[in-house]
């Protein structure tokens, strides 16, 4: 054993073996040292998160992958039981780090002379021999000793000789006891549900059940109310949509026949223009073309009808000054294909 190596005996937390159940009974898995920090002759030692890092990879580079469980320490160096080689033990196992659990020895093997002395009762205690860093974090597990006295009271290997708390390590709030009774249990949850402490667990049972229904049924309504406001205001949201979508609908409508008619306007005007200019215009191009191009059509036309006559006829000559002129029926032609009525050209007497 290396001299900065401790010898230290811990306390457990519960029993490891009944001894009347003999050599059967011998336990396959230990817990050898427990979560958090321990008290004991030595000072004490701490088993935390650098332990389940550490204790692995020290014992690998130790050598110590297989734990041996001796008697009184006897096949430690260094230790006032050790004797030298050849040593009797009494079984062999490999360690279980369990974070906020501790330290566990998973028994692989017990020898003839483990099955005798530990299954008889001889030995009643529990002892781990560990290396500390200079923090007090156990980091190296060396071996596991059946003692008859260990050097700090409460690792105990039987349960006959079980100890009472541990002074230095607490319960721990994850590992709650379960010493309890049942008939104390079932007064706690029928004080707990406003029941008498007389109450059957048939009473406890239907109290528990009525209580998870009630919160069920009230989180239910909660949820189901949300979602009623909900759907209203998704439906207030859509109405308020279509509104608007229907007054932008009607808006481009109106724009769409304002702009028809001012179209229609403009095209009528360029093309009595044209007329009046002695121009014609191929329906089709009146009819088709946009305002801008039949603008530039108009202007790019040759004059190919005559607008007055040279010669007056004689026969006008006759006509009164009152007298309404024909129709042209070239006008006319054109006011149809705009859309412009008689009540328009007559208003503009454009003949």
């Amino acid at each position: 054993m290396q001299p900065d190596e401790r010898l230290l005996c811990l306390r457990a937390n519960a029993p490891q073996f009944d001894p009347a159940k003999g050599a059967d009974g011998l336990p396959q898995r230990m817990l050898v040292l427990g979560w958090g920090e321990h008290a004991t002759t030595q000072g004490k030692v701490i088993v935390d998160d650098a332990t389940m890092r550490q204790l692995a990879d020290y014992n690998r580079a130790k050598n110590w992958d297989r734990i041996a469980v001796d008697f009184e320490h006897s096949s430690v160096p260094g230790s006032p039981t050790y004797k030298g080689e050849p040593v009797k033990v009494a079984g062999y196992g490999k360690l279980e780090l369990v974070p906020n659990e501790g330290i566990y020895l998973l028994m692989s093997s017990w020898t003839p002379e483990g099955k005798e002395f530990a299954a008889g009762g001889h030995y009643g205690d529990l002892s781990p021999v560990v290396k500390c860093n200079e923090k007090d974090e156990v980091i190296g597990l060396h071996s596991v000793a059946l003692c008859r006295h260990g050097a700090t009271p409460g690792l105990v290997f039987l349960s006959a000789t079980a100890p009472g708390k541990s002074e230095a390590t607490p319960p721990s709030a994850t590992h709650p006891s379960n010493t309890m009774k049942p008939e104390d249990f079932q007064k706690a949850l029928a004080k707990a549900l406003g029941l008498p402490d007389t109450a059957s667990a048939e009473d406890i049972l239907a109290a528990l059940t009525a209580k998870l229904e009630a919160k069920d049924a009230a989180t239910d309504k909660a949820e189901s109310g949300d979602m009623k406001a909900l759907s209203a205001s998704l439906a207030e949201i859509k109405g308020l949509l279509k509104q608007q979508s229907d007054t932008i609908k009607a808006q481009d409508e109106r724009i769409k026949l304002l702009s028809s008619g001012v179209d229609n306007s403009e095209r009528a005007t360029i093309l009595r223009e044209a007329a009046a200019a002695g121009k014609q215009v191929p329906p089709s191009a009146a009819k088709n073309l946009g305002v801008a191009d039949l603008k530039l059509l108009c202007a790019e036309l040759p004059v190919t009808v005559p607008v007055n006559l040279r010669t007056p006829d004689a026969s006008t000559l006759l006509l009164s000054t009152t007298t309404t002129l024909p129709a042209n029926p070239e006008l006319a032609a054109i006011d149809k294909l705009t859309g412009v009525s008689d009540e328009d050209a007559k208003k503009y007497k454009v003949n």
